[in-house]
């Protein structure tokens, strides 16, 4: 008797062992696969977080059949099956500890990340003026919450309270500014009625208007040369994947006839946002779902945190890249410290540029095809494309350089980018072998740059002068208006 129990009892810890080892491996396998599947496509399929929580449970009753399996054939023993814990702990120990001091990494160098507190500062910079944004649907696009109005004076995104005590740039660089937003019942900064329009603007921020009055917007300086609505559907902090999604909703519910969409397309961070379809999920106040969310945060915020992440993003690359290289600005002038630094010109005096802009403007040609939003932005293309036939309209894909890349060779100490700019190339040929005509603003600025900032210099936007000339090129290459209005 004392025996049977002897053997009942090894075969239990034995059976322990295997479900233990199973277990284990399985945290790593899903640790990995967090990291480089959640919320990508694979063939036209979305991994979301039930896709990741099925491949682990796969991979625990994959282990747990072929390590019960082995253990019955005697070649794995209870040893074996304890290494393979002990080593699967130290290495999801060791993924989780190096994510973690990576992440911290980044952050650090990243200069915005020292922004200084806004909660002792009366001034108000120009995001924390701006209507809010809420999901309409369960589709991952923004509108803008209906019916709101802001107004007030601001500095621009890259104002700091320590900057005040610096006479140079509060003479010539910071520039505190009036606006007068008016939001509409549909969440658009418009006040014609939707249901007459025939042209409409989709785009990020500088479709939006950041930073400028409704009157001063390159959307409402060609509707005054055209004689006719064009209504503006843009969106700040959008990407084209979002910027697809909100026309998608405006044609199935609001609009009309449509007979031309504008485009716009930002090198600054068009291929680096989100490309997600659905949007985050929503928080209701149960137990249940509140867990859910809970469970969803935690799996998105390890994945966010990966090296495996950064590197795919782009991030890490960029960091490790030319770091001490891509801020010979000034970090500090007349004894104030700048998060970000500021350049110099002979021709357009002091100005701030985006440190992210001023990496990705310098990398090569493979940053562009390898980026794992590269085949993602080929789809929203494609989609638009059919999108536009279904509904029998016309696009014309209106392409914008960053500040850095118009402005930057003629600022001293700012590194060299690269000769092509390679993600506006990109889009130019992937609209035309769509069909869509392009507006290709980065030539159609050349004439002005040297001498002429068309950015606010305490933000990476559009000033009135440069919402001035994108629209005369719009009105010349597209509406053949040769001589504006406003000029």
């Amino acid at each position: 008797m004392t025996k049977h129990n002897n053997i009942s009892s090894n075969a239990n810890s034995d059976h322990v062992w295997i479900w233990l080892s199973s277990l284990a491996l399985t945290f790593v396998i899903t640790y990995l696969a967090n990291s480089f599947l959640l919320d990508t496509r694979i063939m036209g399929f979305e991994i979301g977080l039930f896709s990741i929580v099925a491949i682990g449970f796969f991979c625990f009753t994959l282990a747990a059949i072929s390590f019960s399996y082995l253990w019955k054939q005697q070649r794995i023993t209870n040893s074996g099956l304890q290494n393979i814990v002990f080593s699967s702990l130290i290495s999801l120990i060791a993924l989780v500890t190096l994510d973690s001091v990576f992440s911290a990494y980044i952050r650090s160098t990243t200069p915005d990340a020292v922004a200084d507190t806004r909660l002792f500062d009366k001034n108000t910079r120009i995001m924390e003026l701006y209507p809010r944004l809420y999901y309409p649907t369960d589709r991952n696009f923004r509108l803008h919450k209906p019916g709101t109005a802001v107004s007030g004076s601001h500095y621009g995104g890259f104002y700091q309270k320590k900057m005040l005590e610096s006479p140079t740039l509060v003479k010539d660089v910071l520039s505190r500014r009036s606006i007068a937003i008016n939001i509409d019942q549909h969440g658009f900064r418009e006040d014609a009625a939707i249901e007459s329009a025939h042209i409409f603007a989709i785009g990020d921020s500088y479709t939006f208007g950041w930073g400028v009055n409704q009157e001063e917007l390159w959307v409402n300086l060609v509707e005054g040369n055209l004689g006719q609505t064009v209504f503006n559907l843009g969106m700040h902090d959008s990407s084209p994947k979002q910027e697809l999604e909100l026309l998608r909703y405006v044609l199935q519910n609001l609009a009309g006839r449509v007979d031309h969409v504008l485009w716009l397309i930002y090198e600054g961070n068009d291929l680096e946002d989100s490309y997600a379809e659905k949007a985050p999920s929503k928080t209701v106040n149960t137990r249940e779902s509140g867990l859910r969310q809970v469970i969803s945060n935690l799996f998105r915020g390890l994945k966010d945190n990966s090296v495996i992440h950064q590197f795919r993003a782009g991030r890490a690359r960029l960091a490790m890249g030319k770091s001490n290289t891509a801020y010979i600005g000034s970090h500090e002038i007349e004894g104030v410290s700048l998060a970000t630094p500021v350049f110099f010109s002979e021709t357009l005096g002091l100005s701030f540029f985006h440190p992210e802009h001023i990496k990705r403007g310098s990398q090569p040609e493979s940053y562009v095809l390898e980026h794992p939003n590269r085949p993602l932005l080929d789809k929203t293309f494609e989609d638009m494309s059919k999108l536009a036939s279904d509904n029998k309209f016309d696009v014309t894909v209106i392409i914008l350089p960053t500040n850095v890349r118009l402005h930057g060779q003629y600022f001293d100490g700012i590194p060299e980018l690269s000769t092509d700019p390679h993600f506006i190339n990109y889009v130019e040929n992937l609209s035309r072998r769509l069909g869509f005509t392009v507006v290709n603003l980065y030539g159609q600025f050349q004439p002005y740059v040297k001498n002429k900032l068309l950015h606010f210099r305490d933000d990476a936007h559009w000033n009135a002068e440069g919402h001035r000339m994108a629209a005369k090129a719009i009105l010349q290459e597209i509406f053949d208006i040769e001589n504006p209005s406003f000029e």
